[in-house]
């Protein structure tokens, strides 16, 4: 829009994400949606303070090489954090409610055609540039949500195993195995939870847990491959 209609692009990332946002509002709540908006408004208020500064390189690859690693890192540390800065990722997780679609497969149809259309505005070059920021970008924001694993696994020894069960049930739309155990200690009975979830649920996840029942003991690992509801259905 900048360079066809000559709106600044802290306007367009605003004007872009406000329909996404509407559209979310029922699947996510009010306050995901509130600190989406201001990930998104610190994100086009650093963009509009940053347009006037001068490029640290004139090569093209090099320069696409730095948007990625720092368009990676920020929207990484982001996520980390349990936030959201908008964009393909927020639309994917709202068409959920509609369509049963893998989140990591629909964002990706979504960045085709927006490196589709950018292909036909500027040309097949730029369109290439493009996809590899992007690439680059979702490579790092991997490596900062632990890895480039299709999930995270979760084992949760709780006391109060039915409220959070219930509320990654609720909250998180997720599957929850529970096993009872004993400590080896103590000898005490505790509920074992058995949690996968996504590596953007992570941090939620840990949240909820954390609230829930503080003195819960909780180990996360990677998993390679999941198969089954919520992740990839059927065998490759």
């Amino acid at each position: 829009m900048l360079h066809t209609l000559g709106v600044p692009v802290s306007v367009t990332i605003v004007a872009l994400n406000v329909p996404i946002l509407a559209l979310g509002l029922r699947a996510h709540g009010y306050r995901f949606i509130a600190r989406t908006f201001l990930g998104i408004a610190t994100l086009a208020g650093w963009v509009q303070l940053t347009a006037g500064l001068p490029t640290v390189t004139g090569d093209p690859l090099l320069a696409t090489l730095y948007a990625g690693l720092l368009s990676g890192l920020g929207s990484g540390l982001v996520l980390r954090a349990g936030g959201s800065t908008g964009g393909s990722d927020t639309l994917a997780r709202s068409l959920q409610r509609w369509f049963p679609w893998p989140v990591g497969t629909t964002v990706l149809w979504i960045d085709v055609v927006i490196i589709g259309s950018a292909g036909l505005l500027f040309g097949a070059e730029r369109a290439l540039y493009g996809a590899i920021s992007l690439f680059v970008a979702t490579r790092v924001i991997d490596f900062l949500l632990q890895g480039a694993r299709s999930a995270m696994a979760a084992w949760i020894v709780t006391d109060r195993a039915e409220v959070i069960a219930q509320a990654v049930l609720e909250k998180l739309e997720r599957g929850v195995t529970r096993v009872e155990v004993e400590g080896a200690f103590t000898g005490r009975s505790h509920a074992l939870l058995y949690v996968v979830v996504g590596r953007e649920e992570v941090a939620e996840l840990r949240l909820l847990v954390r609230q829930l029942d503080p003195g819960a003991f909780m180990a996360l690992g990677e998993v390679s491959e999941v198969l089954g509801e919520g992740f990839r259905q059927g065998l490759p």
